[in-house]
């Protein structure tokens, strides 16, 4: 992380110092052809300027020439006339080199001039011209006359066609000179823009630079605080790297020919590294493993080099057998090649996990010896203690005197209470081993509530109390567990008998989607302070010493775990009296619901599950395959189905398929009744819809928790 923070400030550094640099670059790119152009724009204004300058030198020589020749001497003689000749003929070279192209060849002329001047200019240049050939053929004529008059000569100064060329010399000359002057001040205006344009461009040029330096500067102090940020962390990192709990080693991945990890390097390890294996950092470093650890397995050089190599981390335990330690390792790679392993050594905990699932199944041994021994005591303990009591009633019935009567009713009483007590010990080793099982039944509630009423009429008649039984409901056959019913209602029907001294016990059931039953005392009560403890196993609200009621306290902590068993619950109130109100609500299956449907090809397998059926009291329909059992279903029909796997026409996963697309009722269980057991085929089964699978052969015990669970 550090190494790419320094290369990312590098890299925006580059980059900035790269944008301002091209700015610069074409600032000064700006500047160069500027300067150039304004060179030029210099050039033409000197050539301009030089140009005019000759085309006047040649016009006033032109003038001149002809000006001397108007005020010479006329003399007839050879030598006047040869001076004459040169006269005109250095006027007329003059002239020719003052109109020739050469001086008209100007590339600004005509820019940046008023195309009216311009007009002018030409029109007086071509009247200049004009003039100037006739003087001149007028001169020649008289020069090479015949006659030899060179009277006319002497008065040219005075002729109208020498005062018309030098008049319209005149005005040629100086629409010439305006014109100069107008081209030149154009340049000049020209130069003095080039100028400022070259000063605006060197003043960029340096706020560029001005830039790239202030920004180096910033970036530069960047750098300086990042470096020390850097050293800072550095420092941190290397000091809880040396003195971190856990060992800490940083290793390179070696690969063969084939790129595959043969081997890995030592980089750098931590002190609590060293602590636990023994080894120095100075020793091991830049060692192979199998230099330091010859015994190394090739498993674990590959499964190192998978993390160096992708990335993926890595958590597992290891053992060391040199080093006698159990090692917890957290692997990643920081970057590709590389791999750090976090080791805890673990050989402490390792140890007391052991020793703690040894204690572990040693408690659990003795208590399922404790349990078995409470177990066979009572048993043993209620034979003699049933002799007991048919003896005294024996001798009871026999005939007594009073006292002998009063006696054995004692010795009676006293039995009773321990058979109670042994009941409640068995009772108490059913519970606590944790294998009572629910086996459903068909069973006739009403008859069931009726003969634990008349049982408990009896009891409670000899403690003088009332006792009034009512039930609500139009059908009474249903399906559930007899003994635990049974033993849930005795248990709370004992309890409100126990602390009722005098007074009525009502039992109220109602039998409707559910069985709820309420049993009401008139006894003192349970005070708010007691209720979150009362389904405690052994606790008991009076003093252990001076309690009034015998018991172990264990009456309804069996209600509560039977309850959870079969899915009920119990609740507790107070009555308008203060008397004990125990309300409990427990599902039940009504025998005359949804029958079961059954799709079994197989004769012998079908009479089997027919017969594991009827002893539940369900009932059930059958069908033969795929294709009939489809036929067959529809919604709310059936309350489960029952469905083999392997089966002709449509096989079951197939039926279960069409089945689930058609039903509009979601939790329909369909269980699977096969002997597939493979995984592939349960998770077909499972995608098709199967909510659980029943493996061939199935037990009572088996069918009887699944009825439990969906049902």
């Amino acid at each position: 992380m550090i190494p790419a923070a320094r290369t990312q400030v590098r890299r925006y550094t580059i980059l900035l110092l790269a944008v301002c640099s091209l700015c610069a670059a074409a600032a000064m790119g700006l500047f160069v052809k500027m300067k150039d152009y304004r060179e030029a724009v210099e050039e033409e204004y000197r050539y301009i300027q030089h140009n005019r300058v000759e085309k006047g030198f040649y016009f006033s020589k032109t003038l001149i020439e002809f000006e001397e020749l108007a005020h010479m001497s006329v003399q007839d003689t050879p030598d006047y006339r040869t001076r004459v000749r040169e006269k005109l003929a250095r006027a007329y070279s003059f002239h020719t080199v003052h109109t020739s192209e050469h001086f008209d060849d100007d590339p600004l002329m005509f820019s940046d001039t008023p195309i009216e001047y311009i007009n002018m200019w030409q029109a007086a240049q071509s009247e200049y011209d004009t003039a100037f050939d006739e003087l001149y053929r007028l001169v020649s004529e008289q020069l090479e006359s015949n006659s030899g008059n060179l009277e006319s000569l002497t008065k040219l100064d005075e002729a109208e066609l020498y005062k018309g060329f030098i008049t319209k010399a005149k005005r040629y000359n100086d629409l010439l000179m305006q014109l100069s002057v107008m081209q030149l001040g154009s340049l000049s205006s020209r130069i003095d823009r080039m100028s400022a344009v070259n000063l605006v461009a060197v003043a960029f040029s340096g706020m560029i630079f001005l830039f790239i330096f202030v920004i180096y500067l910033l970036m530069d102090s960047v750098r300086r605080n990042l470096s020390r940020r850097i050293e800072q962390s550095e420092k941190m990192y290397r000091t809880t790297f040396q003195f971190m709990m856990n060992g800490f080693a940083l290793h390179e991945i070696i690969l063969d020919d084939r790129k595959n990890p043969a081997d890995y390097r030592f980089l750098e390890v931590n002190k609590a590294f060293e602590e636990m294996t023994g080894l120095k950092n100075e020793e091991i470093r830049g060692k192979r493993v199998k230099e330091v650890f010859p015994e190394t397995e090739e498993k674990w050089i590959e499964r190192y080099g998978q993390v160096a190599l992708t990335g993926i981390q890595d958590h597992f335990t290891s053992y060391s057998e040199k080093l006698g330690k159990h090692f917890e390792v957290e692997c990643y790679s920081p970057e590709v090649g590389k791999f750090v392993t976090i080791v805890d050594d673990v050989t402490a905990r390792t140890k007391m996990i052991e020793d703690l699932k040894t204690a572990k199944d040693d408690a659990e041994d003795a208590n399922e010896a404790k349990q078995i021994f409470l177990a066979n005591m009572s048993h043993e303990m209620r034979t003699p203690m049933n002799g007991i009591l048919g003896m005294a009633n024996l001798i009871l019935d026999s005939g007594t005197n009073p006292h002998q009567s009063q006696l054995l009713r004692m010795l009676k009483k006293s039995t009773e209470s321990m058979a109670e007590i042994v009941n409640g010990i068995l009772d108490f080793s059913i519970i606590d081993s944790d294998k009572l099982e629910v086996h459903l039944e068909s069973l006739n509630i009403r008859d069931l509530l009726n003969s634990i009423a008349e049982n408990f009429k009896l009891l409670a008649a000899e403690k003088g109390q009332s006792f009034h039984h009512t039930i609500e409901g139009e059908h009474g056959t249903i399906i559930s567990d007899q003994v635990m019913l049974t033993q849930i209602i005795t248990n709370v029907l004992l309890n409100a008998h126990k602390f009722t001294d005098y007074g009525s016990i009502n039992l109220h059931a109602v039998i409707s989607g559910s069985l709820t039953i309420t049993v009401e005392d008139t006894g003192p009560g349970i005070e708010d302070e007691y209720l979150n403890r009362i389904y405690d196993t052994f606790y008991q609200i009076e003093n252990p010493y001076t309690k009034t009621h015998r018991g172990l306290g264990i009456g309804l902590a069996v209600v509560k775990n039977l309850l959870d068993r079969l899915k009920g619950s119990i609740d507790y109130r107070r009555s308008e009296t203060g008397g004990s109100v125990f309300t409990i609500s427990i599902p039940i299956q009504d025998s005359r619901r949804r029958p079961v449907l059954i799709v079994e090809d197989e004769a012998i397998s079908r009479m089997h599950f027919q017969r594991l059926l009827e002893n539940t009291g369900l009932e059930f329909i059958v069908a033969e395959d795929g294709e009939k059992a489809i036929e067959k279903w529809s919604d709310d029909a059936f309350s489960c189905i029952f469905m083999d796997i392997g089966l002709p026409n449509i096989d079951g996963i197939e039926a279960t398929e069409i089945i689930r697309k058609q039903a509009t009722i979601e939790d329909l269980p369909i269980i699977a009744v096969t002997s597939h057991t493979q995984e592939s085929e349960k998770l077909r089964m499972h995608k098709a819809g199967i909510n659980e699978i029943l493996s061939k052969p199935v037990s009572p015990e088996q069918l009887n928790a699944v009825l439990s669970r969906w049902l």
